[in-house]
């Protein structure tokens, strides 16, 4: 797969859980043209994301057909405040909670806008940076709530990866992670989980986003935004 697939399929893997509207990303099939497809056939998405302390942000939009990638040509294109997006990305000013970004999707006879708003940045605040994590415990994870949101947390390492997800309520329980021989069980779904052995260096992540579902005349419209924040961690046996 060339650089611009990547750029083209890397936006909709990450839009697919936190949506949850779009079939599994293992079912997207093909890369076709937009051009000759009607507008009432594409799925669309248009999303905001920020990390905490940056001042910009990065605006990204992608479209489906059925299970296809759309790769728009001839006179489709994609902007964003004005900015054309390349590779279905721009760089734009982070605007305060509230303000909106204005996305168009530009055809030869329609353009279709839709509105994101800007949420609250995230921070962890609990656990602190270089805290030491032991993988067989769960660990408490701590932000100050914004409601109307939800969070995905994350647990990351070579060592041990554990998730949950939540609404924006300010904390959440990620569960504790087996690794395979500690207990004698064998690898399965929700189990025992293969990994490197313990210590090692990892990072406790936060996702805040906000999914709407506005109507327009395509044959469905995904309006994300999204704020992150990370931390490092050691994670211990």
């Amino acid at each position: 797969m060339n650089r611009n697939s990547l750029l083209l399929v890397a936006p909709l893997l990450l839009i697919i859980p936190a949506c949850r509207t779009m079939e599994s990303s293992a079912a997207i099939g093909r890369i076709v043209s937009s051009s000759p497809l009607p507008t009432s056939e594409l799925d669309g998405w248009f999303q905001i994301t920020g990390a905490r302390g940056k001042n910009n942000v990065t605006a990204g939009a992608g479209f489906l057909h059925k299970t296809d990638l759309v790769r728009l040509d001839g006179q489709d294109a994609v902007y964003c405040d004005g900015i054309r997006l390349t590779d279905g990305y721009a760089t734009l000013s982070r605007r305060t909670p509230g303000q909106t970004y204005q996305f168009e999707f530009r055809r030869a006879t329609e353009s279709i806008t839709v509105s994101v708003a800007a949420i609250d940045e995230i921070q962890v605040l609990s656990p602190s940076a270089s805290a030491e994590l032991s993988r067989h415990s769960p660990t408490t994870v701590t932000w100050t709530a914004k409601q109307g949101n939800t969070v995905d947390a994350q647990l990351f390492a070579n060592c041990a990866i554990t998730d949950a997800k939540s609404d924006d309520v300010g904390t959440v329980t990620l569960p504790a992670f087996l690794p395979v021989g500690d207990d004698g069980s064998p690898q399965v779904d929700g189990g025992p989980q293969v990994a490197a052995n313990a210590p090692c260096d990892g990072s406790v992540w936060l996702r805040r986003y906000h999914c709407e579902v506005p109507k327009t005349t395509l044959a469905s419209t995904r309006a994300q935004a999204e704020e992150d924040d990370s931390i490092t961690v050691r994670v211990v046996q």
